[in-house]
């Protein structure tokens, strides 16, 4: 497994992947113990710096029920080599939870973290329908029945130790309202999405990019997308139409990525 590990993300880096996610919500995560997380980590971290790759960022997932546990587990991640920890607000009982429920859980685990952290917002699922195959299900449902209002990364992002957020749902006016918000200091906090086929228009109105599956499978393409735009000042009709195919190919793929979920992902990616 490690091999493998280790070849794919030395695979991404050689495509122009610009930052690495280990034990994601997409991975095993949730099947390893502490101990396996910190191993996996110090794994990669290693094999990047051999192939040459040493500055190659790598974020961390640290999704646990507790404040005390995510801090243990993000400086843990710390010290084997990530520099950024990605947090996943607890989704058992998203339902009940409420916004300064949120916000004194991040700013607990930050206070007690040796390395920034990302805020992670996952989909609002509907109840899952038991007459739904288990291979169509989409990704892991998680905070079901709970969606994070702009004004939660509003008080976020001010946190010094809170310096991203990601967002793993359809809605592009929230992206618009927390990435265009004059409120928040866009310098020192970025926003990413996990849906590549959101990424030309995201990209349009101030997100800085994409973490998410199908850059996993089809990394030259959605690299290319992702710098065609963020890398062009004024895009001719040219320019324009090419993104255009692209990200209409990128985002028919990723309808694949949503029906057939995390088995299928794993299978693409081998």
């Amino acid at each position: 497994m490690d091999n493998a590990q280790t070849s794919h993300a030395l695979h991404l880096a050689r495509s122009g992947i610009t930052g690495l996610v280990l034990l994601g919500s997409t991975g095993e995560a949730v099947h390893l113990t502490r101990t396996e997380r910190v191993a996996q980590i110090k794994h990669v971290r290693a094999a990047l710096t051999a192939g040459g790759y040493e500055d190659c960022p790598l974020i961390a997932g640290a999704a646990t029920n507790g404040i005390e546990e995510t801090m243990e587990l993000l400086n843990e991640s710390a010290a084997a080599g990530a520099g950024w920890g990605l947090v996943l607000a607890p989704g058992y009982f998203a339902a009940a939870t409420s916004q300064e429920g949120i916000i004194a859980l991040y700013k607990g685990v930050v206070e007690g973290s040796s390395i920034p952290v990302m805020m992670f917002v996952s989909p609002l699922l509907p109840p899952q329908d038991p007459a739904l195959p288990v291979k169509q299900l989409p990704l892991p449902r998680r905070q079901q029945q709970y969606k994070t209002p702009p004004s939660i990364f509003r008080t976020l992002a001010a946190h010094p130790n809170i310096v991203d957020g990601k967002l793993s749902h359809g809605d592009i006016s929230i992206h618009a309202q927390i990435a265009l918000d004059p409120e928040i200091d866009h310098s020192k906090f970025h926003l990413f999405i996990g849906l590549s086929q959101q990424l030309f228009p995201v990209l349009q109105v101030g997100c800085n990019g994409a973490i998410e599956s199908l850059a996993a499978i089809f990394t030259k393409t959605v690299v290319h997308v992702y710098n065609l735009v963020a890398h062009t000042e004024a895009m001719d009709q040219e320019t324009l139409g090419h993104v255009r195919e692209l990200q209409y190919r990128v985002s028919r793929a990723e309808e694949l990525i949503v029906k057939f979920g995390t088995i299928e992902i794993k299978e693409a990616v081998a």
